[in-house]
């Protein structure tokens, strides 16, 4: 029996099926994410590299996945098989991670383009201050509300784009932006009042 009290196949030491292995992760217990690990970890990485075309990428996605399976761990449905949910998580973080990087990327240009000149030193310390503030304002938001902003206000996809990556309705993906934004309003208050 492991730690989680999942009783495991006589003989084997551990569950034999998926269904068991994830009743086990969904208990808490350590070793059974191990186990889909190792059974889904090459399937994945390789289906992941066909669509970011880098074995680095492809290796910071999956682990990724298993970060959110362990994390959501107590939502997983009894008897799911867990493939497609790795699958698809493991598509939207690839998708959402190539979004990011054009958009970062296309905006790095775009500053370096209309800033050629450095900033004073006051100017930098006061917009590192203000970086920081954003951050921390930005890690405070609850995961999905932080998820819906940066995709729309900051990476600029659509509502309809950002709600397709979250596997979400458009209609969640605008009610998260609207309480994310009024969260850093409150958050941020003492930058505003300062820019103004």
């Amino acid at each position: 029996m492991s730690s989680s009290g999942v009783q495991w196949e006589a003989g084997a030491g551990q569950p034999s099926t998926d269904e068991q292995v994830m009743d086990a992760i969904r208990e808490g217990d350590r070793e059974a994410l191990q186990i889909i690990v190792d059974r889904y970890w090459a399937r994945l990485s390789g289906c992941v590299q066909s669509m970011v075309g880098s074995p680095d990428a492809a290796e910071d996605v999956a682990q990724q996945v298993f970060v959110t399976l362990w994390r959501n761990r107590s939502s997983w449905t009894a008897g799911s098989p867990p493939w497609p949910y790795l699958f698809r998580l493991a598509r939207n973080l690839a998708l959402d991670g190539q979004k990011h990087r054009r958009i970062r990327d296309r905006k790095a240009v775009e500053i370096r383009r209309l800033s050629p000149k450095p900033r004073l030193p006051i100017e930098e310390s006061e917009y590192l201050e203000l970086r920081r503030g954003l951050d921390a304002a930005l890690n405070q938001l609850p995961e999905r509300r932080r998820q819906a902003f940066l995709l729309v206000r900051i990476d600029g996809l659509t509502l309809a784009e950002a709600a397709d990556v979250m596997g979400v309705a458009r209609q969640t993906v605008a009610n998260h932006v609207h309480l994310a934004l009024m969260d850093l309003r409150v958050t941020l208050a003492r930058f505003i009042g300062e820019l103004s």
